[in-house]
């Protein structure tokens, strides 16, 4: 189990990382979206995207970094996650990301 420190609202607080389902981009920083709700971070979403690739976190655009957990299904140029959320993908990025996505299933 890891967790993360989130700064929000002059407050640190800290999350488990399987309970975030995805961060985007938003302005000069990031949102970070969890299961209890939606954290704003003046932090890039590639330094999450270093901080949590190894914990199955996929980049599937450029402002968009998935926990891999939570996505459902992967339909045309799209994800969908367990909030049913749908999130789009590039269309170059959409092989690329079906197969982590494959690759991520099949270590379960």
């Amino acid at each position: 189990e890891s967790k993360i420190a989130i700064s929000f609202n002059r407050k640190v607080i800290f999350t488990d990382t399987k309970d975030i389902i995805y961060i985007e981009t938003s302005g000069r920083g990031c949102m970070i979206h969890t299961r209890t709700g939606g954290y704003a971070e003046n932090v890039l979403i590639g330094d999450y995207e270093k901080r949590l690739s190894h914990l199955g976190f996929f980049r599937i655009h450029k402002s968009y970094l998935v926990n891999m957990k939570h996505i459902r299904k992967i339909s045309s140029y799209a994800v969908i996650l367990d909030t049913g959320e749908s999130l789009p993908v590039p269309r170059l990025k959409f092989r690329a990301v079906r197969e982590a996505f494959t690759a991520y299933k099949g270590a379960w």
